[in-house]
């Protein structure tokens, strides 16, 4: 037998193996959370010829073992009890279950023969938990006894907030000291031996990757919820007094006293409000390092976001409305405009002429300009210490750690780049 619960329900497995029976008292359990209680489902089996007497004691130390106050149960399952019929049998379980505030709640057949129906499957519950409880037969076509649905209202079952999580790497001085570690040893090999520039930059990146993944590994950790970090104390009392003032207000609007008290409350408290919002503000972006970064987060706090969504854009007396012919549009109008531009503003004659007319002779040849490794470190560890990347995933504030390990084989690359002409092809990537 199993328990199938929602997703988004919160809930916890209990583990019943050592009061299990098989035949006489086989039962799972979970743990569900209503309001303040907890609330304990268990389902139970019992086969039809088993020992009663056994089950009764089994039924009794299960339920024993969860009494905690807050604690209530709901049960359900085939006993093999006919309670169609008053006898001993459903007297005795109805007594030991109502030691624990459940009441029987099913009132209708729930197997039904040719011959007779009985009610031997059964649900207990504590009726004073629920404003109102109903229970109804659900046949399924699957076997002789038919399921029951109970709809308990007012229950508030609480759900699991599934929360957006983002992202992260566990970088700290350990991680850091690792990743070196594996760049130390690197021999680079690979890189130097290569051939082609692109072979030898993605040789050379697939490596970085590699002991960068390694080192850092993955995390993901909940989005922290914007608050209003700048509402005081203070400014919810006020808040607060100025609701009562309201209602004061509203219940004898014909009171000039109250009225002019509340409008000059609600003023004062506006400007108190502003003020507050004002100073924070101004402290975040006085000791920010990013002063810049900081301001324009500040600025867009305050700025509400468009729901204006465009879904239709008219293209050569056309109408799209679907996101890929919009985006095929705008990429053939872009990569058109130029030779468009050209063949309708440029004179090809006066170019001809202006060409043939030009001497060569005095024009020097470019000399190959030297790499130097200092010069690599120097232009590395002068970038911004970002934690923002790129497609690879690595940051400027990484780089600076292996500057030395990686500057070698980068120099390499550098040189030969310049040499052949060549750029390497993933340079040209970029996330946009």
């Amino acid at each position: 037998m199993c328990i199938l619960i929602s997703n988004n329900i919160i809930a916890q497995t209990i583990d019943l193996k050592k009061f299990c029976h098989e035949k006489i008292f086989e039962t799972c359990a979970t743990k569900l959370h209503i309001k303040k209680i907890k609330l304990i489902v268990l389902c139970i089996y019992r086969a039809p010829t088993e020992n009663l007497k056994q089950f009764y004691n089994l039924s009794e130390n299960t339920l024993n073992h969860f009494l905690q106050p807050n604690t209530n149960y709901l049960i359900c399952g085939d006993l093999n009890i006919n309670f169609s019929i008053r006898s001993k049998d459903t007297l005795k379980l109805e007594t030991l279950m109502n030691t624990f505030n459940l009441t029987q709640a099913v009132d209708f057949p729930t197997r039904i023969t040719n011959n007779n129906g009985t009610l031997i499957d059964t649900i207990f519950v504590d009726t004073s938990l629920y404003d109102k409880i109903h229970v109804k037969p659900h046949i399924n076509g699957l076997s002789d006894h038919n399921a029951q649905l109970i709809c308990l209202q007012n229950g508030m079952v609480g759900l699991q907030q599934y929360a957006p999580k983002r992202k992260t790497r566990i970088i700290n001085e350990q991680t850091i000291k690792h990743f070196q570690m594996l760049l130390n040893d690197e021999t680079w090999d690979t890189v130097y031996k290569a051939t082609c520039v692109n072979e030898m930059y993605n040789s050379f990146q697939t490596t970085l990757i590699r002991h960068f993944e390694a080192s850092f590994p993955v995390t993901y950790a909940d989005y922290k919820p914007n608050k209003n970090n700048w509402i005081t104390k203070g400014n919810k009392t006020s808040c607060n007094k100025k609701r009562q003032l309201y209602l004061l207000y509203r219940d004898d609007k014909n009171n000039a006293q109250i009225k002019d008290h509340y409008k000059k409350y609600s003023s004062v408290l506006k400007r108190v409000i502003n003020e507050a919002k004002k100073q924070y503000f101004h402290n975040q972006i006085a000791i920010s390092s990013n002063k810049i970064k900081t301001a324009w987060n500040v600025d867009n706090s305050g700025i509400p976001q468009a729901n204006n969504i465009i879904t239709k854009i008219n293209c050569d007396d056309r109408t799209l409305s679907n996101t890929k012919d919009t985006a095929n549009a705008f990429h053939k109008y872009y990569t058109q405009i130029a030779a468009k531009l050209g063949t309708e503003n440029g004179d090809t004659n006066n170019a001809l002429k202006l060409l043939q007319n030009t001497k060569f002779d005095n024009i020097t040849q470019m000399e190959i300009i030297l790499v130097t490794e200092p010069e690599i470190k120097i232009t590395i560890m002068s970038l911004k210490s970002k934690n923002s990347t790129g497609y690879d995933g690595i940051s400027n504030r990484i780089l600076k750690h292996c500057v030395k390990s990686i500057s070698k084989p980068l120099t390499h690359i550098f040189k030969n780049s310049l040499f052949t002409g060549i750029f390497p092809e993933r340079c040209k990537y970029a996330i946009v």
